[in-house]
């Protein structure tokens, strides 16, 4: 650190030959002479402008040179790298094109080629896959439930015990079909609706759903008899009923033949014969929750149903040597009616919760909103 008396006395100094220049210049400025100081600034200048004029010395000229060509050898030498690393950039996207190309090409083939595939869903009690045919056969629900996990006894629980308790005062029952709760006289032992091949899975249906469901059944039954018999009339070749058929003659040696019927024969490849397929219109007018909880089932039947007549299309069409977009856009359709099918069973699900809130409201209709049963 430097000692303050040597710092005073520099200060002084220079303060000295400041103010000395400083009078000096104002004196001869006085006199009408130029200063010192102007003169000195002068020289200055013309020794500048000499060596100016002189011009750059050999080495400076060297030194020049050397830097310019440095320069310009580096602009060359990145223009190079750039346009090398521009060309790798284009060979690697042309790599990359060609092999996404191929890729989805091997990807339609696959899926064109690949047979059908049972869509595998998780069993939400044991947490094992299982296949549609065994989600089909019961109740529709949010989380699938294989036959074993759905058909065993319910673990006893504090609040099923009290639930029971609580069931067990009132002897009301409720409806498969419509989830409403019914008197035991209004109820009736009929056979699963979501299931009618499965023996044994019968369920509580009250007498108007039956009804309803023998109504429509009936109608359908006529249509489909109707529509049958329009086709087969069209496309049959034997006379009418009322028509007496001739019969063959008799062979006297004993030879028998096979008569094939032109109505029934079919080529390979043909299309198939006509199957019963109930075509159901369903109305999205949900003004309560029964009306909800029925559409949700019934457009997740119909989803489903949906999606094993694509399947059984696309497989008549791959018999018949079809293949390509039509196929591949059959099985997209597929997927979609069974994607359709999980979201309406989350739907069924969802609504399901709200019954308690429902079966609550009729049991206390003096209760208060819900902004009151709510807070603490």
């Amino acid at each position: 650190m430097m000692d303050p008396f040597f710092a005073l006395i520099i200060a002084l100094y220079i303060a000295g030959k400041f103010t000395k220049n400083v009078a000096q210049d104002v004196a001869w400025k006085a006199r009408g002479e130029d200063p010192p100081s102007y003169r000195r600034e002068q020289e200055r200048w013309k020794r500048k402008q000499a060596k100016r004029a002189k011009g750059d010395g050999p080495g400076r000229r060297l030194l020049l040179n050397a830097w310019a060509d440095a320069c310009a050898a580096g602009d060359e030498r990145r223009a190079r790298l750039a346009q090398r690393a521009a060309e790798r950039r284009r060979a690697q996207w042309a790599e990359a094109d060609a092999d996404a190309v191929e890729a989805e090409a091997r990807e339609i083939n696959d899926r064109v080629a690949s047979p059908a595939t049972e869509p595998v869903f998780t069993c939400g009690g044991c947490q094992r896959e299982i296949g549609q045919s065994e989600v089909a056969g019961y109740a529709l629900s949010g989380d699938p439930l294989c036959r074993t996990c759905r058909t065993a006894p319910a673990e006893p629980t504090a609040d099923k015990a009290a639930d029971d308790a609580e069931t067990s005062k009132d002897t009301r029952r409720r409806c498969h079909a419509c989830g409403f709760l019914k008197d035991p006289a209004d109820l009736r032992n009929a056979a699963c609706f979501s299931c009618p091949g499965d023996e044994g899975a019968n369920v509580n249906a009250c007498t108007d759903c039956l009804q309803a469901t023998r109504d429509q059944q009936e109608t359908a039954d006529r249509a489909f008899e109707s529509d049958t018999h329009v086709v087969r009339a069209r496309a049959s070749t034997q006379p009418a009923p009322e028509t007496e058929v001739p019969s063959a003659p008799d062979h006297p040696d004993g030879a028998t033949g096979t008569v094939t019927s032109l109505a029934e024969w079919r080529s390979k490849g043909a299309t198939p014969p006509l199957t019963r397929e109930d075509i159901v219109s369903e109305s999205g007018e949900t003004t309560n929750l029964a009306a909800a909880l029925q559409y949700a089932q019934s457009m997740a039947q119909q989803c489903a149903a949906g999606a094993v007549s694509c399947e059984t299309s696309r497989a008549t069409l791959t018999g018949g040597g079809v293949s390509g977009e039509a196929i591949t856009r059959l099985h997209h359709a597929e997927e979609s009616l069974q994607r359709a099918q999980a979201d309406f069973l989350g739907m069924h699900s969802a609504l399901m919760r709200q019954v308690n809130v429902k079966d609550a409201y009729q049991a206390a209709p003096e209760a208060g909103d819900k902004s009151f049963q709510m807070q603490e």
